[in-house]
């Protein structure tokens, strides 16, 4: 046996190193971050009224796929295939686990939601009342204290609140005022509605003081004239707030906007009704391509800009051999006033 062995040791050496090359490649994970086209999600399957108009078409958020920390690999064919995007992943996003992200998307999906229902609401007509929040919605690897979690409500910090009467934050003014080194109190409210204090150290991460932790608006639902059940699904994120309200707005007033056309969209919903930019505009755009839809909505805010969202939209959609509209935005009401408009479009004289 030892023989053998020695005799075909070359043999195994020149083995080994394609495997070990072939196991970093598919293993080792890297500091970048990768953004591919994804698929579609029909708004009708996502939310039920106990009331509902009918609708010939169909609206649809859209999600894309995005990848922290790829191996070697996915970097490798992600160079050669130009509907994928990389960058250097953010020194702030490297100490964030992947449960927390999925967790954290979860979260802003629920307040996209919520949004998207106030917003339909209110334009409507409809009773609708909520509370304005600041939630966790990312905790970083350095945070030491296992009770404080994602969701949770913080009320106050060193017993000055984080909202005021009339619902505008007050995050920046009472952050700005707790000390680098010293450990201070967050009073939160748990999702059960338990309240807790904790002590969390603000410190000193990479050159910046920080607790660790992200807070952002949330909207809070305490009663609705019209019951509605949301139901789970696997995509996050707060991006498709605007077709998520103009399901709503359709399916509750008698007038169909969407003509039989497959409408897809991407961009928050503001409170205001304003749409907000949301990021990975090109996969989308190639994603609803791909899905045969015949009209996308994107965000249109600022046409001086190469970064605003339509004007990358159009960028991509000059790659592309397609049909699909492209028709940006920048409320709600320029969504369905441009849906409106088509029937008047379509009519025979």
């Amino acid at each position: 046996m030892i023989e053998l062995l020695k005799r075909i040791k070359w043999v195994l050496l020149l083995l080994a190193v394609p495997y070990g090359v072939a196991v970093f490649l598919f293993t080792y994970r890297i500091d970048f971050s990768l953004v591919t086209p994804g698929g579609l999600e029909q708004v009708s399957d996502q939310v039920v009224f106990e009331t509902m108009y009918d609708a010939e078409g169909s609206f649809h958020t859209i999600y894309v796929m995005a990848i922290d920390r790829p191996t070697f690999f996915q970097l490798m064919v992600s160079y050669f295939d130009r509907s994928i995007d990389y960058s250097i992943l953010p020194e702030s996003r490297r100490g964030v686990s992947d449960a927390v992200n999925w967790r954290s998307g979860q979260l802003a999906r629920d307040n996209a939601w919520n949004a998207a229902i106030i917003t339909a609401y209110q334009a409507l007509g409809l009773d609708v009342e909520y509370e304005v929040q600041q939630r966790i919605t990312l905790i970083y690897d350095y945070i030491s204290n296992d009770e404080i979690d994602l969701g949770d409500h913080v009320v106050m910090v060193n017993g000055h609140p984080l909202v005021d009467e009339e619902g505008r934050s007050l995050v920046h003014q009472v952050i700005g005022q707790t000390t680098c080194g010293e450990t201070h109190t967050f009073t939160v409210r748990t999702e059960a509605g338990v309240y807790r204090d904790h002590e969390i150290l603000k410190q000193d991460i990479n050159g910046q003081c920080r607790f660790g932790l992200s807070l952002s608006t949330y909207y809070h639902l305490v009663a609705v004239e019209m019951p509605y059940e949301v139901k789970p699904t696997f995509v996050g994120g707060p991006s498709g707030g605007i077709m998520q309200f103009l399901h709503m707005y359709n399916v509750l007033t008698e007038q169909d906007a969407t003509q039989g056309l497959k409408v897809a969209g991407t961009g928050t919903i503001q409170l205001d009704g304003s749409v907000g930019p949301i990021g990975g505009v090109k996969q989308k755009v190639i994603t609803a391509h791909r899905a045969g839809v015949d009209i996308l909505f994107v965000p249109r805010l600022n046409d001086s800009s190469v970064n605003d969202n339509y004007q990358v939209a159009l960028r991509t959609m000059e790659t592309l051999d397609t049909s699909m509209r492209l028709v940006g935005v920048s409320s709600w009401l320029e969504a369905v006033t441009y849906l409106l408009a088509l029937e008047t479009e379509d009519e025979d004289v």
